[in-house]
């Protein structure tokens, strides 16, 4: 009777008189943390058998409606408490006909800041013993889906919240005292939303996630994001047919979160959270593509033309760059020769990058865009040749820039321009290659110097790869190269002395 206004009620009154009993025994200052390394928690084992008793007598909606108001509680709870200690009931009076029921559950005024914090710790504790009980579980099961999936949100929904908050918490108590408590309480906030999380098989739960990006909370929209990339990740390539139908509507809706977030109002000024939110969104994108791309070439192009437009219009943003040229180049490694219509409007932007002079001060930047560039190469080899001139002198200058500044930046930058150099070398036919070389030298001469290496051995590996036919046919060709290189001397006044010799010594 009335388990929509008491179960919850009755669960938090238990919680609090389990916290003051177990201050008022404690014959030492314990925090609230040392009772985790106990095998029963922060409450005994005959605690959690009366209530889980107790919740075995109502159905799984009951409890997911009690377990969403209990979290609800604790939501407007405050942070801390300054004052360490209670205040004495003999000088201040409570009026309970005024007061209200819920805040009279635990009224911070009465207790010191270690109950509160026992308090917060010991009903997440609880939440998760119960959560994760077979009886949940069973109920759950035996129901339909629609009886309960409403309140399976909601609950969903508050996690979240609560997530958000504890990790607020936590980052702000970094340097005190209380940062252990903060972090353990954020890994049962965790714990609580896994538990949560596995009761329901993957179908139900991308209805939940699809239904909570809805939500007009910023905060709960992009915790929703974040758990779809969990589970995301536990997809791989090949996937039935029944789990490509449930994913690929989560594509239209993380599109319509993207726009939301970035395209909106990127004239007017987009907020933080709502660039961190789109951030999160292309990286959901990208792993949809790399398991659904290559057989829904028609959903990826649209994706496609949106993160064209977001890398347009947040050329100067790093991190927004980073995350839109990553997804590009998985939907063009994905959905290959379709993407040819769309080359010129994104290939320019990708070199642009390229050619910021402070491309390798951006470490994410400039790793983001020279692994989209492999990828795209490799993708479209045969189809790049407008862009091969700027993609040579561009990966030549950022090539001597990383030698210069080796100590400054990850090996894995340096290999993957060596992979960039080496795929368009062996790749580029020699009827193309030669001239756009020839052009890079040109184009390269107030750093010659210190892109010779570079460019020469693109060459070398050009050489290596060639048909004995080709090396008959385009002989002279490559003579009349060499012998450009060697007239520097005579064609080039303007360069050194020294950097000539190491020219010529490459």
């Amino acid at each position: 009777v009335g388990a929509d206004k008491y179960l919850w009620r009755l669960i938090l009154l238990f919680i609090e008189s389990v916290t003051v009993r177990s201050s008022k025994q404690s014959s030492e200052e314990q925090d609230v943390l040392e009772e985790d390394d106990k095998s029963s928690g922060p409450v005994t084992t005959s605690d959690l058998e009366f209530l889980t008793s107790l919740c075995e007598k109502f159905t799984g909606s009951q409890l997911l409606q009690c377990f969403h108001q209990t979290l609800t509680y604790a939501l407007q709870l405050p942070e801390e408490k300054q004052d360490g200690h209670a205040v004495q009931t003999s000088k201040v009076l409570l009026n309970f006909e005024d007061a209200s029921t819920d805040v009279e559950i635990f009224n911070v005024a009465y207790h010191t800041a270690k109950q509160l914090r026992h308090f917060k710790f010991a009903l997440a504790f609880i939440l998760n013993h119960l959560v994760s009980s077979q009886h949940l579980v069973e109920q759950l099961a035996e129901a339909e889906p629609a009886a309960f999936l409403t309140d399976y949100q909601c609950f969903m929904e508050t996690i979240l919240q609560f997530i958000s908050q504890v990790t607020q918490s936590h980052d702000r108590h970094r340097e005190k005292s209380s940062n252990r408590f903060w972090r353990i309480l954020l890994h049962k906030s965790h714990d609580l939303l896994d538990h949560l999380v596995n009761l329901l098989p993957d179908s139900m739960i991308m209805n939940v996630v699809l239904g909570l990006m809805n939500h007009s909370l910023p905060l709960v929209l992009r915790r929703a994001v974040e758990l779809l990339n969990t589970k995301l990740q536990q997809y791989k390539e090949g996937l039935t047919a029944s789990q490509a139908n449930m994913l690929l509507p989560v594509t239209t809706k993380l599109l319509s979160v993207v726009q939301q977030c970035l395209l909106k109002g990127a004239k007017t000024g987009v907020r933080d959270e709502d660039i961190i939110t789109g951030q999160t969104a292309l990286y959901s994108l990208k792993v949809l593509c790399r398991i659904l791309g290559q057989k829904n070439h028609k959903q990826f192009i649209e994706v496609l033309k949106v993160c064209v437009k977001i890398l347009s219009e947040y050329h100067n943003n790093g991190m927004v760059s980073a995350s839109s040229m990553l997804c590009i180049a998985e939907v063009i490694s994905c959905i290959k020769t379709h993407s040819i219509e769309h080359l010129g409007k994104f290939m320019p932007l990708i070199i642009s990058q390229l050619q910021s002079e402070d491309i390798t001060s951006h470490e994410v930047l400039l790793l983001a865009a020279v692994t989209s560039l492999q990828k795209i190469i490799e993708s479209v080899p045969l189809f790049l040749s407008p862009y091969l001139l700027d993609i040579t002198v561009q990966i030549c200058k950022v090539s001597s820039m990383i030698s210069e500044q080796a100590e400054s930046h990850k090996p894995v930058v340096s290999q993957k321009v060596k992979l960039i150099c080496t795929t368009l070398a062996t790749v580029t036919p020699i009827r193309t290659f030669l001239p756009v070389l020839e052009k890079s030298f040109i184009a390269l001469q107030d750093r010659m110097a210190s892109c010779a290496d570079c460019a020469m051995s693109m060459l070398k590996d050009h050489i290596v790869k060639m048909s004995r036919e080709d090396l008959t046919t385009f002989s002279q060709d490559l003579l009349k190269f060499f012998f450009s290189c060697f007239d520097l001397r005579t064609t080039q006044s303007e360069i050194s002395e020294s950097d000539l010799d190491v020219i010529e010594g490459r």
